[in-house]
């Protein structure tokens, strides 16, 4: 992984997320529970990056083991934000994506929704699921 740029890290990550859609029969009956899903540039925190820098071996391994924690409920969201940027652009002349910006957004909606599961999971007298 440490020798893929983003455009390439982007690709996989794109299709295993797309793999993993299409394998979930109950897909959308699980995801109406949270409406709050959206990819915008909005949720990207402050912080001490450039939203277009690459990420770094350790910000990749970091995103791939948040993907991994979230519960499948949040795969839309995740969704969401890549298929904007894994379209191609309708003419030439349109500016292609940038595949950074894209997974700079994931790991911004990655963060904020491990953070808010675990912080859920933790309160005293929630039942755990």
């Amino acid at each position: 992984m440490e020798n893929l740029g983003d455009a390439e890290f982007f690709t996989i990550l794109a299709t295993s997320l797309e793999a993993t859609r299409q394998a979930s029969s109950d897909f959308d009956e699980d995801i109406d529970e949270f409406p709050e899903q959206n990819g915008s540039i909005d949720h990207i925190p402050d912080g001490p990056f450039n939203i277009e820098e690459p990420l770094s071996p350790e910000e990749k391994e970091e995103l791939i083991g948040g993907i991994q924690r979230l519960p499948r409920q949040y795969l839309r969201g995740m969704l969401n934000i890549i298929n904007p940027f894994s379209q191609q652009p309708s003419n030439d002349d349109s500016e292609e994506p940038s595949p950074t910006l894209a997974l700079r957004q994931l790991d911004s909606y990655v963060k904020r929704k491990t953070h808010m599961v675990f912080l859920i999971e933790d309160q005293p007298g929630q039942e755990q699921f």
